[in-house]
């Protein structure tokens, strides 16, 4: 992978775009897990841009080989959903990364959080619960707790740190790795309404592996008291990763419309203006769309090992 990464990044004189999809405070360049960016500098150009700040006649720019968006934290805007849908329109990759929930590891709570792209990743065939797959095969973390005036350092398996062995063989970005590590990750799933289309799962977890039913407000995630399955629990294995390639029709039938500036107190309401550009109304070529159940499997917050690098 080195030898050949070196070699392409030389023969070629133009970089490729790898464009970060920044709204709502998602991933961008500098989040990125340090060894994964330097890597992705050697071969790529990296952009960030808040594709909510484009305006409604404007587009993904040219020249971009993929559009990731990585861990919104709150819902993103109907513009933001239309400039994702428009460049899937025009052929292009979209890689999206959710949290379904948020955790916070110095109190080891989880509470509940949402994009609001489920209706949009539905429409292109793709799904993702609002639930977090628990694992027995999972990754061992060390773990701090203290012990009258000293810290004591604990190595334990935590269910909720995939290890991920149950990859796709058969497909390119999978068939030579050998585990990947996915941290808080949401069931997903994939289907194509297509027959010229494909859906296919990359990544599920082992059959040691469980989700709750519902969607509790708040979660414990105390890694020294961390509740075994139960028989009602649903049972693994679960897709946490999968890609759709199709041609499907726009999700929005129109650009959404924009609302002018507010205007100063006692004025009038605001007027709504139609943008200048309807937009693609057919698919001009098959689109790809990837999503993966976790944003925190690229991310600075836990070190990637290199099979996730060479996942991403």
């Amino acid at each position: 992978y080195e030898l050949t990464s070196r070699i392409k990044a030389l023969s070629s004189s133009a970089k490729p775009a790898l464009l970060f999809a920044t709204d709502r405070q998602a991933l961008g360049v500098q989040g990125l897990e340090p060894g994964l960016r330097e890597k992705l500098q050697a071969r790529y150009e990296l952009q960030d841009l808040e594709l909510d700040s484009l305006d409604l006649s404007s587009s993904v720019p040219e020249g971009v080989s993929a559009a990731l968006l990585m861990g919104p934290q709150s819902r993103v805007s109907e513009k933001t959903v239309y400039h994702l849908d428009q460049y899937l329109l025009r052929g292009g990759s979209v890689l999206i990364a959710l949290d379904v929930k948020r955790v916070t590891m110095r109190s080891f709570m989880a509470t509940s959080a949402d994009a609001g792209l489920g209706d949009f990743l539905k429409h292109r065939g793709l799904s993702i619960r609002h639930a977090l797959v628990f694992d027995a095969q999972s990754q061992p973390v060390q773990v701090s707790m203290p012990a009258g005036a000293f810290m004591m350092q604990h190595i334990i398996n935590y269910p909720p740190i995939l290890r991920a062995t149950g990859l796709n063989r058969a497909h390119p970005v999978t068939k030579g790795l050998d585990a990947l590590v996915l941290p808080f990750a949401g069931p997903v799933e994939a289907s194509t309404r297509s027959a010229a289309g494909t859906a296919e799962t990359l990544v599920r977890s082992s059959p040691y592996s469980w989700t709750k039913e519902g969607d509790p407000p708040v979660l414990s995630m105390d890694p020294f008291d961390f509740p075994p399955p139960t028989k009602a629990d649903p049972k693994g294995p679960f897709g946490v990763a999968a890609v759709v390639v199709d041609s499907f029709p726009p999700f929005m039938k129109e650009a959404p419309r924009e609302l002018e500036a507010r205007p100063a107190k006692g004025a009038k309401a605001p007027k709504t203006v139609r943008p200048v550009s309807k937009g693609l109304a057919a698919p001009l070529k098959p689109g790809r769309l990837a999503l993966v159940g976790t944003s925190k499997f690229m991310g600075q917050d836990f070190a990637a090992p290199a099979s996730n690098i060479l996942f991403f």
